[in-house]
């Protein structure tokens, strides 16, 4: 069991070994007793780790040690000795205050109830609240199962600035980068889409769509030009066909025809195609338009064809030619990481103007591959962008995998992820649940079921700059000093997975850091009266319509009833009687009702006391 079977195969394995060597078979009940009440062991729900290493000597945690030193020397925070070795000497101060922290989010699509718990009230046929003779409500809420949920996929920053008037400490949020519905490529990938797009317009047939754009004046023709190559107002593709059957195929046939070879092609037309023949008043008409054609055949830079050109979308939209790329079939569906770089790059900009570090600050990404490919890097010094990133300095982790680049599998050092997308989902929940008797086509409702209104709530709640969101400017700061704190836990360990840290359930969480704290949160001490959480001006006045729904439901007793105090106490005693919730019951068996179905030898057993540990 200790290798993961359950009691079912572990009773499986047990019998066919007692039946090898000659023993009587046992119940499945059987083998659950002893293992319950004379085995004793300790059952733990199997949950998860963080990604990494517990081995000091491993790579991925040297790589980590030496990068968390660096930082804390570059912070103040770490003392270098003579005899360190080179990386670590003569390192630029850094500050906390310098730094804008940047990450990715992911958020799947959730149709259906919004809150965590379903509740359900006796109600009558009408559907109004009736405590006495009303009946719960068979359907419980629920969410829709998906079997490929789509994402919202966004990109926030945070800070926390100091202030150049009265060096204030403030919490900013950067504008997000909103890629739902688009993947990120690397720029060789971006390339090759674009060249594939480009040979795809170059390889047309026909130039539709503005590919061969005319220079001619309306009206202007030429007696050689095919009909077929033509588009003449007032006739059609179905006309020029029935011509060509009789051939007439260019516009010169068309001008100097006469009147009885007009009368012979329609009576050819007619005998050939009953139902569909050429009008007389169709050849004069057309005949009129092409009268004034000129002679012989249409001269050299008549028309452009952008087809011929090396870039089709640069000649036919000039300057505008790489937005234009972008909205057509596949490449809707791809950003380059150019463009996200630069968004990061410009939005820290932006956010740490009016600071103390306007002109010397730095941006933290953990090390996504597409940032670190050789190309990425590469066009980052082309752009000067790569000063602006927070790296390793002097060949730091030289020979390894983490060489010139921030170790990953480091969420505990990313105030987004410890724990400031949590605020921003819990916010985004609430809103849902405050919105919720909105209509859905009203602008003010905040909505989870679709990745564009993921994206839409989640940037509405976000904000930028240093007015009211989520997450707080207080938590914020909060977090974004936590990073000082969680890297100097880090490098304490010798840089293996710490854990615990960085983990944050709800408030009694706030002081279990360091290598081994459980979840487990210990005693809750009251902080009095809370605060009311943030609300977004669209959720204003939901609460009253709460309370006008609750209103119209609501069937309250008379309080001059004469049986007022009887229909009270009965009340009060059904609601004692079925007020049991099975899920509530900690005490049920983890191995299920099944295995004491089989025979009784559970009674036969004593059961020892059992010290309590408070888990």
């Amino acid at each position: 069991m200790s290798s993961g079977l359950g009691i079912a195969q572990t009773h499986q394995v047990l019998n066919t070994h007692r039946a090898a060597i000659g023993l009587p078979i046992v119940c499945q009940s059987t083998v659950y007793n002893v293992v319950k009440y004379q085995l004793r062991p300790k059952i733990d729900k199997v949950g998860k780790r963080k990604q990494g290493s517990t081995d000091p000597e491993h790579e991925w945690s040297k790589a980590r040690c030496r990068w968390t030193s660096q930082l804390l020397i570059r912070l103040g925070l770490k003392q270098v000795t003579e005899d360190a070795e080179d990386f670590y000497k003569d390192l630029p101060p850094l500050d906390i205050n310098q730094i804008v922290f940047w990450d990715e989010m992911h958020k799947e699509q959730v149709i259906g109830y919004s809150g965590g718990r379903s509740y359900r009230f006796k109600v009558d046929s009408a559907g109004k609240f009736d405590p006495i003779n009303g009946k719960i409500p068979t359907e419980a809420a629920a969410i829709l199962h998906m079997k490929y949920p789509q994402q919202a996929r966004l990109c926030f920053g945070v800070a926390a600035v100091r202030l150049i008037v009265d060096e204030a400490e403030e919490g900013r949020r950067c504008t997000p980068f909103d890629y739902t519905g688009k993947t990120v490529v690397t720029i060789l990938d971006y390339k090759q889409l674009i060249e594939k797009e480009i040979r795809r317009v170059k390889n047309l047939k026909v130039g539709g769509s503005g590919w061969v754009h005319s220079l001619r004046e309306p009206g202007e023709y030429w007696e050689e030009e095919l009909l077929s190559t033509l588009s003449i107002p007032g006739f059609g593709k179905k006309t020029i066909e029935k011509l060509k059957c009789v051939n007439i195929l260019t516009v010169g046939q068309i001008k100097n025809m006469t009147t009885n070879q007009s009368a012979a092609i329609v009576s050819t037309v007619i005998v050939s195609n009953r139902a569909n023949g050429i009008k007389m008043k169709t050849l004069t008409d057309l005949q009129g338009v092409l009268s004034n054609a000129k002679a012989g055949d249409v001269p050299i830079g008549t028309f452009v064809d952008h087809r011929k050109h090396s870039n089709p979308y640069q000649s036919r939209y000039g300057e505008a030619w790489e937005a234009e790329i972008k909205q057509v079939g596949a490449m809707k569906k791809i950003v380059c990481i150019k463009e996200l770089i630069t968004h990061v790059v410009e939005e820290t900009r932006r956010v740490m103007r009016g600071t103390k570090f306007e002109d010397n600050f730095y941006f933290y990404h953990d090390a996504l591959s597409l940032m670190t490919a050789a190309e990425t890097r590469k066009w980052m010094l082309e752009m000067d962008y790569e000063k602006y990133w927070l790296l390793p300095m002097k060949d730091l982790n030289k020979g390894t995998t983490y060489h010139n680049r921030p170790v990953g599998d480091s969420p505990e050092m990313m105030p987004l992820d410890c724990s400031l997308f949590n605020d921003l989902h819990e916010a985004a929940n609430r809103h849902v649940s405050l919105t919720h008797l909105l209509h859905k086509d009203d602008p003010k409702k905040f909505s989870l079921a679709t990745p564009k209104e993921i994206s839409r709530a989640y940037c509405r709640l976000w904000t930028g700059g240093a007015e009211e969101g989520s997450p707080t400017c207080e938590r914020i700061i909060q977090d974004c000093n936590k990073f000082v704190r969680n890297i100097q836990v880090i490098n304490d360990a010798k840089g293996i997975m710490c854990s615990g840290l960085g983990n944050r359930r709800g408030h009694r969480k706030e002081n279990a850091v360091g290598v081994g704290k459980s979840n487990y949160g210990g005693a809750r001490k009251s902080k009095g009266q809370q605060s009311a959480p943030w609300i977004h001006a669209d959720a204003d006045g939901c609460y009253e319509l709460f309370i006008a729904a609750s209103q119209e439901r609501l069937t309250s007793l008379p309080m001059d009833s004469p049986n007022y105090e009887e229909e009270e106490e009965e009340i009060q005693t059904r609601s004692n009687e079925e007020n049991y919730d099975s899920n509530d019951d900690d005490s049920i068996s983890c191995f299920g009702d099944d295995f004491f179905m089989e025979c009784g030898e559970r009674s036969s057993f004593s059961l020892p006391e059992v010290e309590e540990t408070g888990e």
